[in-house]
């Protein structure tokens, strides 16, 4: 029931911030997009065993998230922001390798994974222009955390919320790309922020499975 309470107060925060956005509100993005990512975080320290290091990095990787999501309000803060979100994923990738060591992860999941980076990166090259180490560098380490969260998934060692999760993490921000390199357009946004903050949400819910 009272996770049930916490996503409905998630749909309820990204439907304000979509309305927001699409009326370019900026005040109203500046109380909406944190309000929408203190709900993963507080979801997330309420199912925390601060005696777990796996819940320790998951929660640290939520936090960066919302410091992220903050930053990428403003375009001015962008590269910042790009930045807490590669910190945010490589606390997801260290809680992973807590639950089960990286050198077990499957390579049949990281094949497709690795298929799926360069055609980002191709794509994503001729216009990222004085950003494209940033850009590479992101892409290799959400990689790395899909492929850790799907394959821990899959393995049995995470439930299956973390591999979707991770999933749509990795999905969103092809939509953030879009919308800073490609074209600017609210269907980025549509699109992108539900997949984000669901992810974050399922994230959030395998806090407090390892024992």
């Amino acid at each position: 029931m009272l996770v049930a309470i916490w996503i409905t107060a998630e749909v309820a925060a990204v439907a304000w911030l979509l309305s927001a956005i699409g009326r370019d509100r900026r005040m109203m993005q500046w109380l909406a997009k944190p309000t929408a990512s203190a709900i993963f975080v507080a979801l997330g320290l309420m199912r925390a065993d601060f005696g777990s290091a796996f819940d320790m990095w998951m929660v640290t990787g939520l936090i960066l998230g919302m410091a992220g999501d903050v930053l990428l309000i403003e375009q001015k803060t962008f590269r910042w922001g790009l930045l807490t979100f590669l910190a945010g994923h490589a606390a997801y990738i260290v809680a992973f390798d807590r639950a089960q060591s990286w050198s077990s992860w499957s390579l049949l999941v990281l094949v497709p994974l690795v298929i799926a980076a360069v055609a980002v990166t191709r794509w994503l090259w001729p216009h990222a222009s004085s950003m494209r180490g940033a850009v590479l560098a992101y892409i290799v380490v959400i990689s790395l955390m899909a492929w850790g969260g799907i394959a821990l998934s899959l393995s049995g060692a995470l439930p299956i919320s973390v591999g979707i999760g991770a999933s749509l993490f990795f999905l969103s921000d092809l939509a953030v790309a879009r919308h800073r390199f490609v074209k600017a357009a609210f269907l980025n946004r549509a699109i992108g922020l539900p997949a984000y903050y669901a992810g974050q949400m399922l994230l959030a819910l395998a806090i407090g499975a390892v024992g």
